[in-house]
């Protein structure tokens, strides 16, 4: 009987684990990312975009993972086509910036234990997708300017920032940015000149986006690693842009972000978080040739035992019906 990946999931903490009768570990479906990334390859096939079909086709396709003693899987082998819509290729870089960043700040806090942290959301009134690219330039310039403000700058040590765009109801585009800032405790101040209470944060974004309305800013403390999961996200769902009942939606989006978002860059590190990213050697996420595996990473004492599942259509024992998926071939 064929054995299927299906219930194969990543945890928070980045690890493979075995999850077939119980929903206590949350984590994402590989099979789920892998039909998203076919329907992406129908998509540039109708639209004339071969290399990229090509390219993106056999992405997640093989996937080898290392069973270890303590029940942990992880993945040691596979093939990811990094192609910027690829909704598997994102999930993959999502959990690595993750990783960096706690590594990031795990650095910060042993240097300097007193920097706080907060997570800021900056936003642009929604725009249609001819508007999007220079929507995201005015979002981006708008940020810089924000902090090179005096009151903002007055107790910035770093930031990281991350774009993220989303697709509201009506269709219209919805980017904004999500920034992680480390500032000095005296921020917090209340009664001090250093503080900046929300409706200031919006006022002064207003300034710097140079808008006629009040923009949505939100603010917050962020405490623990909830400000890391929270700016670590994918710049843009697959489940967005890709609509399986809806072949022309699909391909006017995939347009739509393919224009918007070439030759960008979308990640950012400023300060103390550039500093220390650089001085751990972490590699830049949005290099063509980043490692979207991580098998060097978090290496356990026993050797395990190789798992090797393949993307084909095969007869699956749990919905009793042959189907496309991961099945476990013999090693």
């Amino acid at each position: 009987m064929l054995e299927i990946l299906e219930d194969l999931k990543l945890d928070d903490e980045g690890n493979y684990i075995i999850n077939k009768n119980t929903g206590e570990i949350k984590g994402n479906d590989w099979k789920q990312k892998k039909e998203q990334n076919i329907l992406l390859v129908e998509s540039y096939q109708r639209l004339g975009m071969e290399n990229r079909a090509k390219k993106t086709k056999n992405c997640g396709s093989y996937l080898e993972f290392t069973k270890y003693k303590n029940g942990q899987k992880k993945l040691t082998q596979a093939y990811f086509c990094k192609d910027r819509l690829c909704g598997m290729c994102n999930w993959r870089k999502s959990n690595k910036m993750r990783g960096q960043l706690t590594q990031i700040i795990e650095e910060i806090k042993e240097r300097d234990p007193k920097l706080k942290y907060l997570f800021l959301t900056l936003t642009i009134k929604n725009c249609s997708g001819d508007d999007l690219g220079k929507t995201i330039t005015k979002l981006i310039e708008g940020q810089r300017k924000l902090l090179k403000y005096k009151k903002v700058n007055n107790n910035l040590v770093g930031t990281f920032r991350a774009l993220e765009i989303t697709v509201a109801k009506d269709g219209k585009y919805h980017p904004h940015l999500h920034l992680l800032l480390a500032v000095e405790p005296s921020y917090f101040y209340r009664k001090g000149k250093n503080y900046i209470a929300q409706k200031e944060w919006s006022l002064l974004w207003q300034k710097a986006l140079k808008v006629d309305y009040i923009p949505v800013v939100d603010i917050k403390r962020a405490k623990g690693n909830n400000g890391v999961v929270e700016v670590a996200k994918y710049t843009v769902k697959a489940t967005d842009y890709i609509n399986a009942n809806n072949k022309a939606l699909t391909d006017e989006r995939v347009i739509v972000l393919s224009k918007a978002l070439k030759g960008r860059r979308l990640l950012s590190y400023t300060g103390i978080f550039k500093e220390i990213k650089k001085e751990l050697m972490l590699v830049d996420i949005e290099d063509k040739d980043v490692d979207l595996i991580g098998a060097g990473e978090n290496k356990q004492e026993d050797e395990g035992i190789k798992e090797v599942y393949v993307w084909y259509l095969g007869f699956n024992p749990i919905c009793n019906k042959k189907e496309f998926n991961y099945y476990k071939r013999k090693t």
